[in-house]
């Protein structure tokens, strides 16, 4: 006689193997199954019952690599023409600042 178990993680209840064995186990991550039972790696076995985990989504098709390309030379342009942006108004507070410092403009 053969011996149908499921192996599982006890913490997460994720089924990583299925055993057929030529004698009995008892053992808590060993969970016997009915030979016609259609427990599959990764399904989670709850409170004495399997659930199938719903199918990861395909990913999408890869990016364009060239696309991808010009749109960090755009964010990058982008970026560039905010920091030299800052840096003139950095001067402006310089500026300021040293007249405060200095006691001028009075």
């Amino acid at each position: 006689m053969r011996y149908k178990y499921a192996q599982i993680d006890m913490a997460t209840g994720v089924c990583f193997s299925i055993s057929n064995l030529s004698g009995e186990i008892e053992a808590k991550h060993m969970i016997p199954l009915d030979p016609d039972e259609d427990v599959q790696l990764g399904d989670i076995y709850v409170d004495g019952e399997w659930n199938r985990p719903e199918p990861t989504p395909e990913p999408g098709p890869e990016p364009d690599l060239r696309t991808e390309l010009e749109q960090f030379k755009v964010a990058n342009a982008d970026l560039q023409a905010a920091n030299s942006d800052l840096l003139l108004r950095l001067g402006d507070v310089e500026l300021i600042m040293a007249e405060i410092l200095t006691g001028g403009g009075e």
